[in-house]
């Protein structure tokens, strides 16, 4: 599963890598594999690729996203470029949804461990690994998906987050 806004092209390019090379290395292994790619605005490259590509499916946006995060198994989000936090990898991690993605696509967020609470892979087949050892083992997916929710819950719950603010203002107020 992937979720993204369309608009930021790097989003764009991880999910014509994910479905034109990783998604074929994973269905070796997992044939009858759905990937579905959730957010608005997706090009018709996307919507092209799905339709060349059997079991890929474009949903665009969706009102309750937590519901998706219920639903899928694996969060895929293979970032090539691009800055900042990803706020979707937050989310994913705060849903308890085991998450393979790049260096890239780690980068800026607290805590990050390398397989222990994200699987970070920068090939194609290293990531299409990570997605199958989750897929063939829902133990290690959800020990996976548990440290990334204490993860979040270490440095991204409110507690936390309104200490830094305050800190901030602190700091503001005294100068």
């Amino acid at each position: 599963m992937v979720i993204r806004s369309f608009s930021h092209r790097p989003n764009v390019d991880a999910v014509v890598w994910l479905i034109e090379e990783i998604l074929p290395l994973v269905r070796q292994k997992f044939p009858e594999l759905t990937l579905s790619v959730v957010g608005p605005f997706a090009p018709q490259r996307l919507h092209d690729l799905a339709e060349r590509h059997r079991g890929v499916k474009i949903l665009g946006f969706v009102d309750d996203i937590e519901e998706c995060f219920r639903r899928y198994r694996v969060f895929v989000s293979p970032l090539r470029w691009g800055g900042g936090v990803k706020v979707k990898i937050l989310q994913a991690m705060a849903q308890g949804v085991p998450i393979v993605t790049t260096r890239v696509g780690a980068e800026g967020i607290d805590g990050v461990a390398p397989d222990e609470n994200v699987l970070i892979g920068e090939t194609s087949e290293k990531i299409a690994e990570h997605v199958c050892r989750l897929l063939a083992d829902p133990q290690y997916g959800a020990s996976v998906g548990a440290a990334g929710w204490k993860n979040i819950q270490a440095h991204y719950s409110w507690e936390i987050i309104v200490s830094r603010l305050e800190n901030i203002y602190n700091k503001v107020v005294s100068n």
